[in-house]
């Protein structure tokens, strides 16, 4: 018998599999009338806007030397 914990575990696990298959035909679809680029830069920013709240409540424990590596990596990831 499963425990509650394991069952949780593989139902989340479930749950990002189908969003994430679920995300292809919406980029195919998406690419049709948009560019590459421009889909990039708003995934990006929707990213950001769901990390968002997290940034904010943790901003205080952020130390300078996190928030240039974070800039450095953003902007490699560029």
């Amino acid at each position: 018998m499963k425990s509650k914990e394991q069952f949780k575990s593989e139902l989340m696990l479930i749950l990002v599999t189908l969003i994430w298959g679920g995300t292809f035909p919406v980029i195919k679809a998406g690419l049709n009338d948009i560019s590459p680029l421009f889909m990039v830069v708003i995934r990006f920013a929707i990213a950001f806007l769901f990390f968002l709240p997290a940034i904010i409540k943790k901003r205080k424990s952020l130390s300078k030397t996190v928030i240039k590596a974070g800039i450095l990596l953003g902007f490699s990831t560029f």
